[in-house]
Formats: structure tokens, C-alpha cells, sequence
């Protein structure tokens, strides 16, 4: 009998990312993101302005499991960034 054993991609992608993600800059931004959006999310009334203009898109809240989901979150505040400033 032969065993093969296979590392799960989306598994090796999420240490590699929180790899970059413990480092000091990248740590920093993600901090940065993680304010905004958690600013934005206490305050219906700053919900409600995001979404005027940004044509009802919203941004991704940050997971505790996944650290994949810090860069997807980050990523759609830079992609508002325009209609956040």
C-alpha cells in the first residue's frame, strides 16, 4: 500500500499570506483596514453615506479563521477608496 499525501493549495496560500501578514508594514496596514471598516460598520449612519457612493457596495469584514480574508477585506477598501475619502 502506498500513501501520497497532497498539501490542501487554499491551506499553504493561507500560511503563506499570514506569513505577510505578520510582518510589521503589511501588519500596520491591515490594522489601518480593520479601523476604517470597523468605524464604518458602528455607525449606521456611515453605512448608509458608503453605500450612496459606492453604488451599494460594501466592505468586506476582516475573519478570524482565514487570513486570506485580511487581504480580501483590504482589498475592497482600496478598491472604495475613491468614494471612502
Amino acid at each position: 500500500m502506498h500513501l501520497y499525501w497532497s498539501a490542501c493549495f487554499a491551506h499553504c496560500l493561507d500560511l503563506i499570506l499570514e506569513e505577510i501578514g505578520n510582518k510589521k508594514s503589511v501588519r500596520r496596514v491591515l490594522d489601518e483596514a480593520k479601523k476604517i471598516t470597523s468605524f464604518i460598520y458602528n455607525h449606521t449612519w456611515m453605512i448608509d453615506y458608503m453605500k450612496r457612493y459606492t453604488q451599494g457596495r460594501e466592505l468586506l469584514l476582516p475573519g478570524i479563521t482565514r487570513f486570506v480574508t485580511n487581504f480580501i477585506a483590504l482589498e475592497s477598501i482600496v478598491r472604495s477608496k475613491q468614494t471612502l475619502k
